[in-house]
């Protein structure tokens, strides 16, 4: 997919003066007031224009505040700063406005640039752990089949409408996010769904942004590396929950503990979901084949819609054609979310059935070897999703690659690296792991610290596993011996991107095992 450029242009037939979008903010002080029009927005002094307005916003890793002096270089008008200092002051001719929060006066000052976008749509958010990028995949393609102009924003890409473009995060930065709303709003957009990740909640990226539905789909130990604790990150996706205005639907999973909770967490009307439990909206009568599953979708309370009217005690079949429990899951928030946005449930049921696998997401790929499973399994959770599904495939061998996730904390990777103990004590098969060196980049790496935890984690369970730095060579070991009647299983997130590329290059070419230019096949870890 080729990167597509979007400009900071409004669509305004003049630009906005500064004090108009000032007037939404919280301002603390204004030095050298100015009256101007404002070409744009930026964080980044990088990407400074002249005209623009620079927020300087102290991040993880570099603070914007070190960056003043060059955005005015680069021909700021105003600046936006949490700290302005008698020295910051000297010299200056450009307006600098003090607030509490960089973070909250760059998302207001994005939804007053570009003109408020999402009062013109309905906004549809989801949150959670797992399944939010399948869940949003699949709403988006039940309102496009009841002939509903709708954008998305996600971990994959973003749609809307003019364009695709490629996801740089789950949730981009409120610029990116007004600009790619503003966009949608332009088209006709009537809904835009959304991935509601914890740290876009925890920096504010989704603020200003009413969600008129918001789902929570579960929620298991991920994240530790930016929020620290388990309860942290809790407290994120509460906040999500928490926001929601009154007129708005929350739809949750009653079979998820935690979630379960939230329904004492928001002010939006409640509709609850779930396989295993009561709730208002329930999954029966479920047959698993390859294909995927056969199920019966249950209203088993009138439930509200955003039109207003309550839909009646129903039930029909659903036929989805991709395979696990997980995903029935998925296909109840998709079902749920289109039946309070004002979907036919016959619609619902084409589209559900016309539904393949978002890219990566329990992908079953043929080739001229063995059947490969490519899921990116990110957390144990996930982990354990996918074996449900393998023990449901055919396969006479079984190996499972994983990619080690990189600068997520030892944390996480020790728990993965337990999950998949588990399994192969369950199932028997080989472990390749690797960290993937080479083939990602630098915000990727995987640390000293997280390839001791996560191997630790394995000798601990006493498992059987290959361990490389290579995907390539550990792809070539796992790939070997491997013929049409086995099971190759790829997990792991930015250090299994390639993975589907390679094996298939693999496949391609002869298939003795020799080591690249470079390489050594010999593993730098082993468990007889």
């Amino acid at each position: 997919m080729g990167v597509q450029q979007m400009n900071q242009n409004p669509g305004r037939n003049r630009r906005p003066l500064l004090g108009d979008l000032l007037a939404g903010i919280a301002i603390q002080a204004v030095y050298n007031p100015a009256k101007c029009e404002v070409m744009g927005i930026a964080a980044d002094s990088r990407l400074v224009e002249p005209g623009f307005i620079f927020v300087a916003i102290n991040g993880n890793k570099q603070d914007g505040h070190d960056y003043i002096r060059v955005a005015i270089a680069r021909g700021a008008v105003a600046v936006v700063a949490e700290r302005v200092t008698p020295g910051l002051l000297e010299g200056l001719s450009v307006s600098v406005i003090k607030v509490r929060s960089g973070r909250r006066a760059l998302a207001d000052l994005a939804c007053a640039f570009y003109g408020f976008p999402t009062r013109r749509m309905k906004m549809i958010g989801v949150t959670g752990t797992n399944g939010k990028t399948t869940s949003t995949f699949m709403i988006d393609a039940i309102l496009e089949a009841a002939g509903f102009k709708s954008g998305l924003i996600g971990t994959v890409l973003v749609k809307t409408g003019a364009g695709v473009y490629p996801a740089r995060l789950t949730t981009p930065d409120a610029l990116e996010i007004q600009r790619y709303l503003r966009e949608m709003a332009d088209q006709g957009a009537r809904f835009a769904t959304m991935e509601i990740s914890s740290q876009g909640v925890v920096q504010e990226r989704i603020r200003g942004i009413d969600f008129q539905i918001g789902v929570f789909t579960n929620m298991t130990p991920d994240h530790l590396d930016f929020h620290g604790t388990f309860e942290h990150y809790v407290a994120a996706k509460k906040r999500f929950i928490e926001r929601l205005p009154s007129q708005g639907i929350a739809v949750l999973n009653n079979d998820d503990p935690i979630v379960a909770r939230s329904v004492a967490w928001t002010k939006a009307r409640p509709v609850t979901y779930a396989i295993d439990s009561e709730a208002d909206i329930t999954a029966r009568d479920l047959v698993y084949h390859r294909g995927g599953t056969r199920f019966t979708l249950c209203l088993n309370k009138p439930v509200p819609t955003l039109a207003g009217r309550m839909l009646p005690r129903s039930r029909w079949s659903l036929e989805l054609y991709l395979p696990g429990k997980h995903n029935v899951y998925n296909a109840l928030v998709a079902s749920s979310t289109a039946l309070m946005a004002g979907v036919s449930p016959a619609v619902i049921a084409w589209a559900l059935a016309s539904f393949r696998c978002v890219e990566r997401r329990m992908e079953l790929v043929e080739t001229n070897g063995p059947l490969i499973l490519d899921d990116t399994a990110l957390n144990p959770a996930s982990i354990h999703s996918v074996f449900q599904v393998i023990r449901t495939l055919p396969y006479e061998r079984l190996v499972v690659v994983n990619a080690l996730r990189g600068n997520r904390g030892a944390e996480v990777n020790r728990l993965n690296a337990q999950a998949l103990a588990e399994w192969a004590g369950r199932l028997g098969f080989l472990l390749v792991t690797t960290t993937s060196t080479g083939d990602v980049g630098d915000e990727d790496l995987v640390t000293k610290q997280e390839e001791e935890a996560f191997i630790e984690a394995l000798n601990q369970a006493r498992t059987r596993f290959l361990h490389f730095k290579d995907l390539a060579v550990a792809l070539r070991v796992a790939l070997a011996d491997l013929g049409k009647a086995d099971l190759l299983v790829l997990l792991g997130a930015q250090g299994m991107d390639a993975g589907i590329r390679i094996a298939r290059q693999l496949l391609c070419a002869p298939r003795e095992v020799k080591p690249a230019p470079g390489m050594t096949l010999e593993p730098l870890e082993a468990i007889p």
